[in-house]
């Protein structure tokens, strides 16, 4: 059976060349060993994907759906006797409408051992666009990312001057901010064992790799299992990045971290306004956000800090409480943006109970895009702000904090 394993083509990221998906890398370790793999990236490798393969299996994030659903107007009636199975996270959180025609299966959850069976049924799905929920498994069973077999050297992504690679070392969020999509499946937070990780590490390193992006929605929630893999990481000598959360940081963490060849913590700070903070159900307090990066920078950690303008309960008065801490914390750099409302987040299905107006372009591709700096999209109001109004601060703090 042959499988072409296919990542869309997004506008999320402004180079798609640098992070590579490893949602596909993951299936694709789980049935290479069995089964012909194409992986084919639509943004490195073009539109036109080759027909004649057994099963595509597609990985859609929301930016991605118009792309998914022209491709398979197009490619599904010259390939009649072929699958094509959806996956990912748009999938996984649009459970009661995915609003795509034409595929055979879409696998809510962790996908690896799901494809795995269905291939090894022989691709046999219910008619009328099934799905299939999978019950979570043990994290460290999960084969490591296939980057060799997926090219993933194709991806230039440099930390330090040095050639780097992602990394995930859990799986999920505990906590229920309302401005983030949830899944109905994602009711745990999974945690890889130290000796795990530094098994995937130990391969990476052979690839040639000497610098981590981890990307775990929040890396220090289980503060042993870190200060355990500090100590082993070391000797590695990489340089590598990390998300943590302001409430789970502290100075021993952050120098263990640091000593460990950390150079970078980014911090969801959202909002210098506690009022806003409390409305999005964030449970941090601007105190804390303050004390996070004075502990990281202390450390010697750089601390990029992300701040959304456009919250619910936004005014003037909170946008200058925002830059005033700003001004008082100092983080070596800032990433800003605009409220992006998602399919799934209590903001998208209840606005009402947040003060928050939406009003979406007719152009759905624009929809979730939330633009470049210097030409921000902005869908969302508040009672106090007009989304011109909150388009103009992200333009003025851009210019006064110079925002990458």
């Amino acid at each position: 059976m042959r499988v072409c394993l296919i990542r869309p083509r997004t506008n999320f990221l402004l180079n798609p060349a640098v992070f590579p998906p490893l949602g596909l890398f993951y299936i694709a370790a789980a049935i290479g060993d069995k089964y012909e793999i194409l992986f084919w990236d639509a943004c490195l490798d073009g539109d036109d994907i080759p027909d004649g393969y057994d099963v595509y299996g597609i990985t859609v994030n929301i930016t991605e759906v118009p792309w998914v659903r022209r491709f398979l107007a197009a490619h599904k009636p010259r390939n009649p006797q072929a699958k094509y199975v959806l996956g990912g996270p748009y999938v996984s959180t649009c459970t009661k409408d995915i609003g795509i025609a034409n595929y055979d299966l879409a696998i809510l959850g962790e996908g690896e051992r799901a494809f795995r069976e269905y291939l090894d049924a022989g691709a046999h799905s219910p008619p009328g666009n099934g799905a299939r929920l999978v019950p979570t498994y043990p994290i460290d069973e999960i084969a490591f990312p296939a980057r060799r077999s997926c090219f993933a050297e194709r991806y230039a992504y440099y930390l330090g001057g040095r050639r780097a690679t992602t990394l995930i070392t859990s799986r999920g969020c505990p906590f229920r901010c309302s401005f983030c999509s949830r899944t109905p499946w994602d009711v745990q937070t999974k945690f890889r064992s130290v000796d795990n990780i530094l098994a995937e590490i130990d391969d990476i390193v052979q690839l040639g790799y000497a610098g981590l992006m981890i990307y775990d929605d929040t890396f220090t929630l289980q503060r042993q299992r870190v200060l355990d893999l500090c100590r082993e990481l070391e000797p590695y000598g990489l340089f590598w990045k990390a998300f943590v959360r302001a409430d789970s940081i502290d100075p021993e963490l952050a120098l263990a971290m640091s000593r460990a060849g950390c150079v970078e913590v980014s911090i969801g700070i959202e909002s210098g306004s506690q009022k806003i903070l409390d409305k999005i159900g964030k449970r941090t307090t601007v105190a804390q956000n303050t004390l996070a990066c004075k502990t990281c920078k202390d450390a010697g950690l750089s601390v990029r800090a992300f701040l959304i303008l456009g919250l619910p309960g936004e005014t003037h008065e909170s946008v200058q409480e925002t830059r005033e801490w700003l001004d008082d914390a100092r983080p070596d750099s800032i990433g800003l943006g605009p409220l992006i409302p998602y399919p799934g987040s209590r903001i998208w299905e209840y606005p009402e109970d947040y003060d928050l107006h939406i009003e979406l372009p007719d152009d759905e591709e624009e929809w979730y895009y939330r633009g470049v700096p210097g030409h921000y999209n902005v869908y969302v109001s508040t009672s106090g702000l007009t989304s011109d109004e909150i388009a103009q601060y992200i333009y003025e703090m851009e210019e006064d904090y110079g925002i990458l």
